[in-house]
């Protein structure tokens, strides 16, 4: 493999200067060929994200993990609830999680809410089915379960609010 030649000149294109051991700044650098180097590691100087190019070549970028101020669980049974009930009363969040048990029998509907009464899009939750939204509230969101069962079904929702 072959070196590259590299030369550092100024603006005019005269090869630039070291003065007291240091490069002179008002400099530009010329490349004929390839770089090649090893690792490469960027990071940020006043946290501790990163980036870098692994083996592959490909762009990995690696930021801190969320930190979260409080962790609330609720495990809500949904009772015989056939018809559209607000998840939960007024409850700041940054994001939640929630989880349909898998003792349960039958889905649950997941939505916006809207009204008690109103039909919403929603997804459904298949016992031991788990979905992640971030969200500002919980009470923007409602559910029901597909059907009327003698078995209780349960909703476990975790709550991460930002610290």
């Amino acid at each position: 493999m072959a070196h590259p030649k590299v030369k550092i000149s100024d603006n005019a294109g005269n090869t630039a200067s070291i003065t007291n051991g240091k490069l002179d700044v008002n400099a530009g650098l010329t490349v004929e060929g390839d770089i090649q180097i090893g690792a490469v590691e960027i990071k940020d100087h006043n946290s501790s994200q990163r980036a870098e190019v692994n083996s592959s070549g490909e762009l990995l970028v690696t930021a801190p993990p969320a930190t979260f101020d409080t962790v609330t669980s609720l495990k809500i049974d949904t009772d015989d609830d056939t018809s559209w009930h607000r998840l939960h009363a007024n409850t700041a969040s940054k994001e939640v999680q929630i989880q349909s048990l898998s003792t349960n029998v039958d889905i649950i509907y997941l939505g916006k809410y809207v009204n008690e009464s109103s039909e919403v899009e929603s997804i459904e939750l298949v016992p031991a089915a788990s979905v992640s939204l971030p969200i500002s509230n919980l009470n923007l969101l409602s559910y029901k379960k597909a059907a009327h069962t003698t078995t209780n079904q349960y909703l476990l929702v975790t709550v991460l609010t930002n610290a």
